[in-house]
């Protein structure tokens, strides 16, 4: 298939030499149009349409790299017209005026712990009328073992109100060490099992991902050369009939159903935050901090856990959780550090380092900060020890307690802090009108 710049903008001409361009799910309805974009999941196939002005908007770069072209073609003829004008006019260009360039605006830098705002707002950026209308949120800190940890405003040491969703839960309820043993049990009883792993070890060589053509060419052929091999396990593979149930394709099916578990349990999820909260439109304030890319890591969901818990009713804001989890909730002025040593979790890395320091785990230094502790049935003073994810929860809480009361951030949970640091942690009631700034 060839490729060249002008028919970039008509990618769709491509389809329709093997699509049906009349078929009704092609066809133009109510001003949206197909443009080129096909979206699959393995399951199922979407025609993602468009309307002109959509259209427009995403070409913007080529429209501004035409307008460029366009202009510069018009000051050449321009240029070369110039002198017959002149001599029409009795005046020459050069006398008249020119207008005056308007200076360009300085572009504005963001202050530190300064947000965009984005798609979701944060807390921070909300009138105190806001504020003063939320009533019984719950605050969550995403994270990977436990993949929402929440907990609600008007919960207590004697009366709890948490809210907790691990990942074993997750997995429990979307079955998926359940389809892995299945789909592994089914590669290795194969007939042409090695050369199947041989193939798949072979692709795995190349980036399906990459934006580089030699690359991807590269990928493209490896793919051509094992696709018959490959083709041949996932797609002939079938299930076994049973009751009277026609065969389906084995991989397809578990695809489908991964699909089916993971839209139950994010349901679930949601239904679960409705009832914990008592509220059909519960107000999440959810931590900024997200990480889906981590290397050798979990993945701690952001953007599409939030959209997922919007799109099921729930009102999303965000918060800074700059220091939640390294100060105490209870004392204010300790650091929380970490303390516990596990076995290693890594048995491949136990011969160079057997035990590991627990990150879950936090002890705050205050000697001052003391907790009840039973140990041999008497109560014994001992430092507090909190869970990483109860107390950034517990100082989302106090974050949003100090926006409510007195309209500002802890100076402890600041990203900058100012050049005269009170000896006191209080805070003070906002004044009206302006104030002097000092100098640093």
């Amino acid at each position: 298939m060839d490729w060249n710049y002008n028919a970039k903008y008509h990618i769709e001409n491509y389809w329709y030499r093997f699509l049906n361009e009349k078929s009704r799910v092609l066809r133009t309805r109510n001003g949206f149009r197909f443009y080129g974009t096909i979206q699959t999941d393995g399951v199922s196939v979407s025609v993602i349409k468009k309307t002109a002005t959509a259209k427009e908007k995403g070409n913007w770069k080529a429209k501004q790299r035409d307008t460029k072209a366009n202009a510069a073609i018009e000051t050449s003829g321009s240029e070369q017209t110039a002198p017959a004008e002149s001599t029409a006019t009795g005046s020459p260009p050069e006398d008249q005026p020119k207008k005056p360039k308007k200076p360009k605006k300085p572009r504005k830098r963001e202050k530190p712990g300064e947000k965009r705002s984005g798609e979701f707002s944060y807390i921070h950026e909300l009138s105190p009328e806001q504020l003063a209308n939320m009533k019984t949120p719950i605050f969550m800190d995403p994270g990977r073992q436990d993949i929402v940890f929440g907990m609600t405003d008007e919960s207590t040491s004697e009366e709890k109100a948490l809210f907790r969703y691990t990942r074993s839960q997750k997995a429990k309820e979307t079955r998926t060490t359940r389809y892995r043993k299945l789909r592994e049990k089914v590669k290795k009883e194969h007939p042409d099992s090695n050369e199947i792993k041989a193939a798949e070890a072979r692709l795995a060589a190349f980036s399906c991902t990459s934006i580089l053509p030699d690359k991807y060419e590269h990928y493209v052929r490896t793919r051509g050369a094992v696709w018959p091999v490959l083709s041949k396990f996932y797609t002939s593979t079938m299930t076994a009939s049973k009751n009277g149930n026609n065969p389906q394709p084995i991989h397809r099916k578990l695809r489908q159903s991964a699909h089916i578990k993971q839209q139950q349990a994010d349901e679930r999820l949601a239904k679960s935050i409705r009832v914990t909260c008592d509220d059909e439109k519960p107000i999440v304030i959810l931590g900024d901090w997200s990480a889906p890319m981590a290397r050798y890591h979990e993945p701690i969901r952001g953007v599409g856990f939030r959209r997922m818990l919007r799109k099921k009713g729930c009102r999303i804001y965000l918060i800074d959780e700059f220091r939640t989890s390294k100060t105490c909730p209870n004392c204010l002025t300790g650091t929380l550090k970490t303390f516990l040593k596990v076995p290693n979790p890594r048995p491949y890395q136990r011969k160079k380092m057997k035990e590991v320091l627990c990150h879950g785990l936090l002890k705050c230094t205050n000697e001052l900060c003391m907790g009840p502790v039973e140990v041999d049935s008497v109560l014994t003073p001992r430092s507090r020890m909190y869970n990483q994810d109860l107390a950034a929860v517990l100082n989302f809480r106090h974050i949003f307690h100090s926006l409510c009361n007195y309209g500002n951030t802890p100076k402890r949970f600041c990203r900058s802090q100012p050049a005269a640091v009170a000896t006191t942690d209080e805070q003070q009631p906002k004044k009206k009108g302006k104030t002097a700034r000092t100098n640093k």
